[in-house]
This record gives C-alpha cells, structure tokens and sequence, in this order.
C-alpha cells in the first residue's frame, strides 16, 4: 500500500497555520494542512446566524501591534476597521481600557523581576515581548470589517492561490517517529508520513513516540459558549468589546451590529455575550437566559427598554489545549514545531521575523 509523503503537515488551519504553510511551500516542497472542521479557519469562523447571514461565532478581540495589523492587511487583503469605542474591562460600572489595562500589567510584571534581582530578564522583557506596552498615546486596536467571516474567506483564498493541500474533517490522533519521517495516524485509521509537523497547543493529538517511547498528551478542554442575542432597535450607547470582569456567568459582550451584510442592516442590533455554561442557571430555558442577557445590557446603559429581543442561538466552540509544561517537550522533539497561535496577533508578531528572514 502506497503511504501519501509530503515535506511538512500543519496540524489546524488557523490564520497563522496558513501564512506559515504559505511561506514555506514552493514548487519543490509540498505541505498538507489538516483540520478536523469541515473548513478552514480555525478558531476564526462564521457560522449561520437565523435569518442574519454568517456571523463570527463567538467575542474576539485583537491585541495591539502596528506591524502586525499592517501585514494582515496585505497578506490576507483584510479591510481593518477602528473599534469604536475602544474595547474595555469593566467590572460593575467602572471602566478601565485596554492600554492602560496593558500599562498596568507592564509595570507589574518589569517590578516583579527586577524585585527578584532579574535585571536582564526585565529589560529583555520590556524589548521583546509585545504585550509589553506603556503606551502614552492610547493605541487604536482594530478588527476586520467583517469580522472573522473576512478572515475565514481571505485563509480559503490563500489556500487556493497558493494551492495548498487541505484534508478537513479529519483528525490526527498520534504521531511516530520512523528513522527521518514522522508517521501521522489518523482517526478513522489513515496513515501519511512527513518530514516536519508543524502543530498548535490547541492539537488534539493524544500521544506521540519518538524511539519507541510514548508521551501521552495531557490536554485541559475548554467550552466556550457564546449567545447570539439580535434585539429589535438601536442601542443606547455603543459597544465594541467589553471583558466583564465580576459577573456570575458572564465574561464578554461584543457588539457586531456592523458585521452585518448590507441587506440586514435594518433596525436592529446583534451582540454576542460569552459566558461561562457551567454556571447558567440550570432551572431556566436557553430563551429566558437569552432576555437575562438583555437585562444585563440594559441595566450596563447598552439598550433600553424599548429593545425587545428578535433572535436568539447559543453556539459552542469546543477546544482543548496542550499542558503547558508538555509544550517545551514537544518543541524539543526533532523535526516537530509547537506554535504559538492563543494569542492570534501575538503568534504573528513572533512568526513574522522568522519569515522575512528566511
């Protein structure tokens, strides 16, 4: 039986997966990239929403990084919008914004060595880790016109024009090391073989040998939920992106009024609230949770009374992550690459010097 070989395998097929496989392939180098959705895109998809077209399927929000924001634009063709207002944490009714959220957590982190007598750990930190900012000026965070449906669409577009190999709705299983090749085994039992695997911590591998000795793959699942809540009318006052900081099961609510096609621009507005479903009050519909969540919009100032809800869906986004302390293990194996992707904006930034070097 003849095994298909190809020269690197992206396990996942997020932004980041796809620009890589992108640089690396070429006329004499071949590369596979596998997802075990039904399309590409990752975490980064639109799913139908009722009668409202495609929307993203849960609250995203980009960090802030200028070259970054500039690549996406001529890589992935994205048309970047500015978030109006600005995405903030709230906790009760007191505001605080990213920048100085960012500021704050800077400060703390560069005392925290230096108090540890960790000088060059602290500079090195303030010079190369982009989430180190304090920022005098307040940045301007963007975010695709069309949210991630745009993203979806520009990856499927570099797919094809690229023509990069996809295999969808399958899932990787385990990984072997046979002598220079790594062998990939498959759910349903397929079989390929590849000189480098390039994965994410959110694989779902669950074991991989290396001289016959087996690591199994320790891995923390996580849920997110996420209430598609369209309501009649406009909004009180306007939001982009708020982190909820103290509420019993609410943890984000994003406005994406604006993500929608033209033709359903009428009088209406679309939030999406994530929450934690673990802690949704068991004795109550998924309805009567959704006029909860409209509640909750209200009494924050977002709507008024007079917004009555039009629509409702609860979606589910189920990942799972790799341990951290596995990840310097897996990176350490010949041949095989852990990226960086949790963070989309932050996995470009680290990814981006290696690309323009090579």
């Amino acid at each position: 039986m003849n095994v298909e070989k190809f020269d690197r395998v992206y396990i996942g097929t997020g932004p980041i997966s796809v620009a890589d496989a992108c640089h690396f392939a070429s006329d004499d180098r071949n590369v596979l990239l596998v997802d075990d959705k039904a399309r590409a895109g990752g975490a980064w998809v639109a799913i139908p929403i009722g009668e409202y077209g495609e929307l993203e399927i849960g609250c995203h929000i980009w960090s802030y990084n200028k070259a970054v924001y500039d690549f996406l634009e001529r890589f992935f063709e994205l048309d970047l919008i500015e978030l109006k207002p600005q995405p903030y944490f709230l906790r009760g009714n007191v505001k605080l914004g990213y920048d100085q959220k960012h500021a704050v957590t800077t400060l703390k982190s560069f005392g925290k060595r230096l108090s540890k007598g960790q000088v060059k750990s602290a500079f090195n930190y303030i010079r190369k880790d982009p989430s180190a900012r304090i920022p005098i000026i307040p940045k301007k965070y963007l975010y695709p016109r069309g949210g991630a449906r745009d993203i979806q669409q520009s990856i499927e577009r570099k797919i094809e024009t690229h023509r990069l190999i996809t295999r969808l709705n399958s899932a990787v299983k385990s990984l072997r090391k046979i002598k220079e090749n790594w062998e990939l085994t498959f759910d349903n039992g397929d079989q390929l073989l590849t000189k480098e695997v390039v994965m994410t911590a959110t694989s779902a591998i669950e074991g991989i040998e290396v001289d016959g000795q087996i690591t199994n793959i320790e891995h923390t699942p996580i849920q997110y939920a996420h209430y598609h809540v369209v309501v009649k009318g406009k909004p009180k006052k306007p939001c982009s992106y708020v982190r909820v900081l103290n509420h019993d099961y609410i943890h984000r609510v994003s406005e994406i009024t604006y993500q929608l096609e033209q033709n359903n621009k009428e009088d209406l507005t679309v939030y999406i609230v994530g929450v934690f479903d673990h802690k949704l009050p068991s004795n109550k519909s998924e309805i009567e949770i959704a006029n909860d969540l409209l509640t909750y919009l209200t009494d924050r100032g977002f709507t008024t009374q007079e917004n009555t809800l039009l629509y409702q869906q609860k979606n589910r986004f189920e990942t799972t992550y790799i341990s951290g302390h596995q990840r310097a293990l897996v990176n350490a194996m010949p041949g095989l690459e852990l990226m960086a992707t949790t963070d989309l904006i932050y996995g470009f930034y680290y990814q981006l010097e290696k690309w323009f070097k090579a």
